[in-house]
């Protein structure tokens, strides 16, 4: 039985630009960024309508703001209005091509429409971005799409790749210990496994690798 999880992505807080654009700009965002979190909310709740309506209104806010697009683009998703997610993804991208968080999420969403070239060319450029600072979430990202291709060692990869940057990652550290086990990588699941047990104690997937890892 496979464990592979995706991930959902975090939203960063706005960035601040220039002094002479600071308070207008500033203002409208911190307005947008309210609403966007409200809506969140909403949606983690199954509440459709709520979310819209919140992400509409950090839209309205703020309608070239990246976290407003971002945030229109993930109810679109949850909706499975693809082709609306793809605009505001492609909005969000055009206005910020360089964002670490717009490439990190576009190139998930592209995933997940089985667009896997594209969608690992906006990832491996999200790690490369100097400011930004999720850069364990894009690698995970990118080895969940590299599963779904069927290229176990670019996963393996990249899943440890996350957990250089990011060594506090449960579901990271299981699914590469899944991973090792499957690609015969016994002793590196060992360690794997140990760490978890270490950081975050017993838990039912860690026995079951555990038992799995026994059998070999």
């Amino acid at each position: 039985m496979r464990l592979f999880l995706s991930l959902t992505a975090a939203f960063l807080t706005a960035c601040v630009s220039s002094s002479g654009e600071y308070d207008s700009h500033s203002k409208q965002q911190h307005k947008a960024d309210a609403r966007i979190e409200l809506g969140m909310r909403y949606l983690q709740q199954s509440n459709m309508v709520k979310a819209k309506q919140n992400f509409q209104m950090a839209l309205k806010h703020a309608p070239s703001y990246y976290r407003s697009q971002l945030a229109m683009a993930r109810y679109f998703e949850a909706v499975s209005d693809y082709d609306q997610a793809l605009k505001k993804y492609q909005n969000a991208l055009e206005s910020e091509p360089n964002n670490g968080q717009v490439l990190n999420d576009y190139g998930s969403f592209l995933c997940k429409r089985k667009k896997y070239q594209l969608a690992q060319a906006q990832l491996t450029k999200a790690v490369k971005q100097d400011d930004y600072f999720h850069i364990a979430d894009s690698y995970e990202n990118a080895a969940l799409c590299w599963l779904k291709q069927n290229r176990p060692i670019e996963a393996l990869a990249s899943f440890r790749q996350a957990i250089a940057h990011d060594p506090k990652r449960p579901q990271t550290l299981l699914n590469l210990a899944k991973l090792e086990i499957e690609q015969g990588h016994l002793d590196a699941a060992k360690t794997h496994l140990h760490q978890f047990e270490i950081k975050f104690g017993q838990h039912p997937l860690l026995i079951m690798l555990l038992e799995e890892l026994n059998q070999y």
